[in-house]
């Protein structure tokens, strides 16, 4: 039963995560350790996807006080800036070294192995 002014168990609990373990250690490293996994994966190493899932599924879970997400707030920037500065630099890798047929066949079995595996 909740109480009047008193939140209940869960939501305080996701807020005491938040307040004491990932806002003041955690959240830089957090952020940094997914940017590198990923980067690791483009460049053809092996990651573990499952700990990018869960560590995303915390972060899409936990709220600040004005009900944005923290992986709304912290990562999905970072994430989105870093995959333009990937792709911008992996397309100007490919159009230097490839004619246009390989370019566009290249770019092709890349859409084709990111659909396979998602």
């Amino acid at each position: 039963m909740k109480s009047a002014n008193v939140l209940e168990i869960v939501p305080r609990g996701r807020m005491l995560f938040l307040e004491q373990i990932i806002i003041p250690p955690t959240r830089e490293h957090t952020v940094t350790a997914v940017v590198d996994l990923m980067r690791l994966e483009r460049d053809g190493f092996p990651i573990s996807r499952p700990a990018i899932t869960g560590c995303t599924r915390v972060l899409l879970e936990l709220r600040y006080q004005n009900a944005t997400t923290v992986y709304k707030h912290d990562l999905e920037g970072v994430v989105l800036e870093q995959s333009a500065i990937y792709y911008r630099e992996e397309t100007n890798r490919l159009l230097e070294s490839c004619d246009a047929a390989e370019y566009l066949r290249r770019v092709c079995d890349f859409a084709d192995s990111r659909i396979s595996t998602h």
